[in-house]
């Protein structure tokens, strides 16, 4: 059996790994923060869960993989400044996703394909950080 390391070797141990975290703190947390607060300037100025309204015309697409439900979605008539892109940046946005709030509105959708309409939804974040339409009335 091996002998365990002297104190003098614990006690050097310990304090070089306490070093290690601080030091780890100093270089990591202005970034953090940075982070952070590029986050909440972003998405400060526009209010979460938004009811919009958009007009456009209704299109299939094909599904990004069979278990995400983006069927539909909107070409818009007019390009949407979108303050919350995923980009980090403000994106003018020429087409969204469209994901019914009931199977009837769901339905409508589908029925409407081809066909101008307006729409009243709320922005939703999807998979991959992606964005879709959440919609609650279609016309």
């Amino acid at each position: 059996m091996k002998p365990l390391p002297s104190k003098d070797v614990y006690s050097f141990m310990v304090l070089l790994s306490a070093v290690v975290l601080i030091l780890s703190l100093i270089i990591i947390w202005p970034n953090v923060y940075t982070a952070r607060q590029a986050y909440v300037s972003q998405t400060a100025s526009v209010p979460a869960f938004e009811t919009l309204t958009f007009t456009g015309t209704v299109e299939s697409m094909t599904r990004p993989a069979p278990d995400i439900n983006y069927d539909f979605a909107l070409r818009l008539d007019e390009p949407f400044l979108n303050k919350l892109s995923a980009y980090g940046e403000d994106t003018l946005e020429t087409t969204l996703v469209l994901i019914g709030a009931t199977d009837d509105i769901q339905n409508q959708i589908a029925s409407n394909i081809g066909n101008h309409v307006t729409v009243t939804a709320v922005l939703e974040w999807g998979y991959a950080e992606s964005q879709f339409l959440r919609v609650s009335g279609i016309k």
